[in-house]
């Protein structure tokens, strides 16, 4: 028999799948091992494939046809397969071909990702001279973030001082300087506090802590008197708190004493975000005088 064969195309691109069809016998056998009039191959080279067939007579004719292939292009990106930070830039650049799209539509050899985990990234890329395709993946394996956290006191009276303590790094860095784990601070104002920490990978993140000021009550003394006699009754009122303790253990607002002497008199005054002041009041006593009687003649 004259046996006929006849390619889907006679150049591929490597790995790339061509068709063959012979025709002219009733059975056919490929130099591949196939069988089968339609022969499917992928050649990774260029290559001739023979075909063998056979008539209804066992007759045996064969045929070769031969297909070229064009190489792929080699793909590379850099960096390869880097560690970093999560959330930190990773710059891809890849090279090997004349255009290229990345995985996630991306058609530029250069790429920028902010992983936040392990992540994959492939890039295919054409050859611009015989248009072949092939391609390359990037893995990213990503060091956590600390998850850095403060304690301590949101909110302090004016003047007083307070404790923050951070956690969750190995190493640490105020805005107010220190590098420990724990500040004391006596802000004036409301302060926000930055804290940076960093773990045992190098990956550090930020926090801010807001610790609020709060002012102390504005006390005021109003009192009947400046100066009584003594054991005069003397009356003083407390305002500008929530509630009141005077030295002499009164706990309300208004208190009335009997001084017996020169007397200084102390309130604490507490507002209702617990912060104190303190006012005090002074008092003058005037001496009570004696008076004598002196018998007269009695008769």
């Amino acid at each position: 028999p004259v046996i006929t064969v006849v390619a889907g195309t006679s150049v591929v691109c490597a790995n790339s799948p061509v068709s063959f069809t012979a025709g002219g016998a009733s059975t056919y056998t490929w130099s591949s091992g196939a069988t089968g009039n339609i022969n499917t191959i992928s050649p990774v080279s260029s290559s001739a494939y023979t075909v063998y067939g056979s008539s209804t007579a066992g007759c045996v004719g064969s045929a070769t046809v031969s297909v070229l292939t064009n190489s792929l292009p080699v793909i590379t990106i850099s960096p390869s397969n880097p560690t970093v930070c999560a959330l930190t830039a990773v710059n891809f650049t890849a090279s090997g071909a004349g255009s290229y799209t990345w995985s996630n539509g991306t058609q530029n050899n250069l790429f920028t990702v902010y992983p936040g985990l392990n992540e994959s990234y492939s890039v295919s890329g054409t050859d611009p001279n015989n248009g072949c395709i092939s391609s390359a993946t990037a893995a990213i394996t990503t060091n956590s973030l600390p998850l850095l956290t403060v304690s301590g006191p949101s909110a302090v009276c004016s003047g007083n001082n307070a404790t923050l303590i951070a956690s969750g790094g190995n190493n640490y860095a105020w805005n107010t300087g220190a590098v420990t784990a724990s500040i004391n601070i006596a802000p004036v104002n409301t302060t926000t506090y930055l804290l940076s920490g960093s773990n045992l990978a190098g990956c550090s993140a930020t926090l801010g802590f807001v610790l609020t000021v709060n002012p102390l009550p504005t006390l005021l003394i109003a009192q009947s008197n400046t100066a009584v006699c003594m054991y005069t009754p003397v009356s003083f009122t407390a305002s500008g708190a929530s509630s009141y303790l005077w030295n002499t253990g009164a706990n309300t607002s208004i208190m009335t004493v009997s001084p017996a002497s020169p007397t200084t008199y102390v309130v604490i005054g507490t507002d209702g975000l617990g912060c104190e002041s303190t006012q005090s009041v002074a008092i003058n006593t005037y001496s009570i005088p004696v008076v004598n009687i002196v018998p007269g003649n009695i008769t």
